[in-house]
């Protein structure tokens, strides 16, 4: 009779926490060893500590497995399967920064300028033309400066040519990495370089599905002064593209069709990469994008 109770217990409890889980892997994680990361809090205000935890827990949250949080003073610990802690890892010993740049037609005709004016190019490094339909149903053409491919030493070269490149005050050049499968590449954009929409102002993030082309999008949400900046920002550009800036490099360059004055943006992922890069990569910026706002108020404890 006891056995019959244990046997009836233990299977309300698997079934308790297959229930309980996202899904069947969350399950299956709940009975591997966790291992824990440390950090330490560079704060000591008790109400900025709250703060930054619940900042931190909606972090976790996006990661979308079992994650233990706590924390002691400015003392916090994390513990997770050991697949996540690299993960959590990159994403928080590194300082993120967001910014939400415009591309106006300044921006457009001082990339082409450039490409005209520039004579002696780099052996690695070409030339490009390209354009795009505005929201308004006009069409932007633009040239700009473009690599072979997307190598580390690509990257880099690319980084040393920018830098020998001179551009009017108040004007920026960034890349971008572009292209499909084997033939990427980084490509250069110029943009307004002001910088008072950061990652500072963002308050949350989600990542979502759009059914009519089958890519997922990330819906980005900006705290109340982050709104009201966001809202000035897409009625003065609307018809032309802003760029989410992380860490210098490009990530999009969507065209804002209106005015966006409810304090939230979706991006949607083109069809150059294949469905579960896509997600792999919408994921990752969701995470980065929260990240921005608190990885200056802790360190690694090693």
């Amino acid at each position: 009779m006891k056995m019959k109770i244990i046997i009836i217990l233990l299977i309300l409890t698997i079934t308790q926490s297959i229930y309980s889980a996202k899904n069947f892997k969350e399950f299956f994680n709940n009975f591997k060893p966790l291992k824990s990361i440390t950090f330490e809090a560079t704060i000591i205000n008790k109400e900025k500590l709250k703060n930054l935890d619940d900042k931190i827990k909606n972090y976790l949250s996006k990661i979308e497995t079992s994650i233990n949080y706590n924390r002691t003073n400015q003392e916090i610990k994390i513990s997770t399967i050991k697949e996540n802690i690299n993960k959590i890892k990159n994403d928080l010993s590194k300082k993120h920064s967001v910014y939400f740049l415009e591309e106006d037609l300044e921006s457009i005709n001082l990339s082409s300028e450039l490409v005209k004016n520039t004579k002696n190019l780099p052996n690695n490094i070409t030339t490009g033309e390209d354009s795009y339909d505005t929201a308004k149903g006009g069409r932007v053409e633009y040239r700009f400066f473009r690599t072979k491919s997307d190598t580390a030493k690509d990257e880099n070269n690319l980084k040393e040519f920018i830098k020998t490149l001179k551009l009017k005050k108040g004007y920026k050049i960034y890349y971008k990495k572009e292209g499909y499968k084997k033939k990427l590449y980084y490509k250069t954009f110029v943009l307004k370089n002001d910088l008072s929409i950061s990652g500072y102002l963002i308050k949350d993030s989600y990542v979502g599905l759009d059914k009519y082309i089958n890519s997922p999008t990330i819906l980005l949400i900006f705290n109340n002064k982050g709104k009201k900046l966001f809202a000035n920002l897409t009625k003065r550009i609307a018809g032309h593209r802003l760029a989410i800036v992380i860490d210098g490099i490009i990530n999009t360059i969507p065209v804002v069709n209106e005015e966006i004055p409810g304090g939230k943006i979706q991006i949607t992922f083109g069809t150059s990469l294949s469905s579960k890069e896509q997600i792999k990569k919408a994921n990752k910026l969701a995470r980065q994008l929260l990240t921005s706002s608190f990885t200056d108020f802790i360190k690694l404890k090693k």
